[in-house]
């Protein structure tokens, strides 16, 4: 354990970009490693126009598609810990799992603030090779945020953060009880808290060991 402390430290110190929740059903799966990729629907949020010249903002909810890949690692069973690298930067992960409930808590600290949030798991295994479960969650997410002053070159700018509650259904599957690979699908729904805004999230991955 005083081996782990400092890992998730700089964990939780690494800098990167503000961005969406990881994976629920990878937390709970026994395998480390993973790949998957998250369709997102809805309300997505994509940008964001500020004028510096009257500093007002012209808030664009698009419904349309935004997507999000990534690549992460999870260790040990009990007090689990990990990181995962996307196309939405760094999130550090932590939570504790006993049996079939899990408690997951992530972060990601960026130059622009702190993302993250905290979800509470609960699943079934049903045979050697199926499992699936329930979660629910609270996080603070984050959006780019784009000027437009430069008419059609806009130059990045800075983020911005939304509050969202939800809930989900996850399954993964195991190739067979030999391997050491499986396939995980994952969907949730969240609201954007004080907004009529929804989003939908769709997950497709496999993980290993």
């Amino acid at each position: 354990m005083q081996k782990i402390i400092p890992l998730l430290i700089v964990c939780l110190l690494i800098i990167g970009c503000a961005g969406q929740s990881p994976s629920f059903g990878n937390f709970m799966a026994e395998e480390n490693l993973y790949v998957n990729y998250t369709g997102i629907y809805g309300d997505t949020y994509t940008e964001q126009l500020i004028s510096k010249a009257t500093e007002e903002s012209n808030a664009k909810y698009k419904e349309e598609r935004d997507f999000k890949a990534a690549i992460g690692v999870i260790r040990e069973k009990t007090i689990r810990f990990g990181a995962e690298v996307g196309t939405d930067g760094f999130t550090s992960i932590l939570g504790y799992k006993w049996k079939n409930i899990g408690l997951m808590t992530w972060g990601n600290l960026s130059l622009f603030g702190i993302d993250g949030g905290i979800a509470f798991m609960q699943a079934n295994r049903w045979n050697k090779y199926l499992m699936s479960g329930l979660s629910e969650y609270i996080s603070r997410n984050g959006v780019n945020v784009w000027s437009d002053d430069y008419g059609l070159f806009k130059s990045y700018s800075i983020n911005d953060e939304f509050n969202e509650i939800g809930l989900g259904a996850y399954s993964f599957v195991s190739v067979s009880k030999w391997s050491k690979w499986g396939l995980t699908i994952e969907g949730r729904i969240g609201k954007e808290i004080g907004t009529s805004n929804w989003r939908y999230y769709f997950t497709m991955g496999f993980y290993w060991d």
